[in-house]
């Protein structure tokens, strides 16, 4: 996802539950990534991440700091256990829902002065959907408000223009919703911003077309890793990464040597279709699960100051050193936010 970078600010102490500087929303990503990879998310190198993040349930339903962002993710990675969320969230996100249908990402009343942002509209979505039938009233009104959104070309703008991250996260949350024209549209400008074989780095998605200069290769790895999901038909409601095959083909670029492309594609014949697609999907898993690791270690350090996540913003040349990333913090920026202020996407 994009990401909007914050300055620090006083700690949000709506909806705090659990142990000090216990952020639900990253821990609730962690559950999701370590469920989808194989593992158990209710222990986790010896933390009861399952038990914390219930435990961090406010009155309201909503996790954390009670924003929409933080409660998706908890809803998301307890959906990936046997004690998933309940009506409890779908009253918690409907209670954070702007008027117009759509979510933000620091918004904890849903009140006039709510507005709406495509990145934590489009998380909010497959978290809904996980939810079921009670949270069906919120999940139409938000794909309404998301559909309503999106640009003539398919794309989705954070603010700063179109780019891959917001549009990956609309493209899975149409996905998700059923809603296949949407989806459709959102992947094929995706399509656009992926490098061919002529480019700087084929098969790799820009975040936005033209590159920023300054940060323009730095962002692909996460603009990469959150177009995989909608561009391989997947989801974050059902994103799933069985099945996947020990043979991952390399990019089909022709060579210049005419001799090698035909042995390439000789190659490629006998090995039959190589299921590369989930290999690519645990790849992108894994690149969020360190991102998030890294994450939580610096919240941890600087004084565990609060559940905020990151929100949707465009790559700036004084943030970049941080390293945090927008989807996240998302899946898509390299350049973060140090606060324990930001917002989990």
């Amino acid at each position: 996802m994009a990401q909007r970078l914050r300055g620090p600010g006083p700690v949000r102490e709506h909806g705090r539950r659990g142990r000090a500087g216990f952020n639900a929303g990253s821990a609730g990503k962690v559950m999701y990534v370590v469920a989808t990879a194989g593992g158990d998310p209710t222990d986790f190198g010896g933390i009861k991440l399952a038990e914390q993040v219930a435990a961090s349930q406010a009155a309201n339903g909503t996790y954390g700091d009670g924003t929409a962002l933080s409660t998706s993710w908890a809803v998301l990675g307890l959906s990936r256990t046997d004690t998933a969320a309940g009506e409890t969230a779908a009253a918690g996100l409907a209670a954070v829902q702007c008027p117009d249908g759509g979510f933000s990402y620091s918004d904890v009343d849903g009140g006039d002065d709510c507005v709406s942002d495509a990145d934590t509209t489009g998380l909010a979505i497959p978290a809904l959907v996980s939810l079921g039938d009670p949270a069906s009233a919120s999940l139409e009104s938000a794909v309404t408000w998301l559909e309503g959104a999106q640009a003539e070309d398919g794309g989705f703008d954070a603010g700063f223009g179109e780019n891959a991250n917001t549009t990956a996260v609309a493209a899975q949350a149409f996905l998700a919703a059923g809603r296949a024209d949407a989806a459709e549209r959102a992947v094929a400008f995706l399509l656009t911003l992926q490098f061919g074989c002529d480019g700087a780095a084929p098969g790799a998605f820009m975040y936005t077309n033209p590159e920023d200069a300054d940060f323009g290769e730095a962002t692909r790895l996460l603009a990469t890793a959150q177009a995989i999901v909608p561009v391989s038909g997947q989801d974050l409601a059902t994103l799933d990464a069985s099945g996947s095959a020990a043979d991952v083909p390399a990019v089909d670029c022709a060579s210049a040597d005419a001799g090698d492309a035909t042995t390439a594609a000789g190659d490629d014949e006998e090995s039959g279709s190589a299921s590369w697609l989930p290999w690519a999907i645990i790849a992108a898993v894994v690149v969020i699960a360190a991102l998030i690791v890294v994450f939580a270690l610096r919240s941890r350090r600087n004084g565990g100051s609060g559940d905020a996540a990151a929100a949707p913003a465009a790559p700036k040349a004084d943030d970049a050193a941080s390293g945090e990333s927008a989807s996240d913090e998302a899946a898509g920026e390299e350049p973060g936010d140090d606060s324990g202020e930001g917002k989990d996407k």
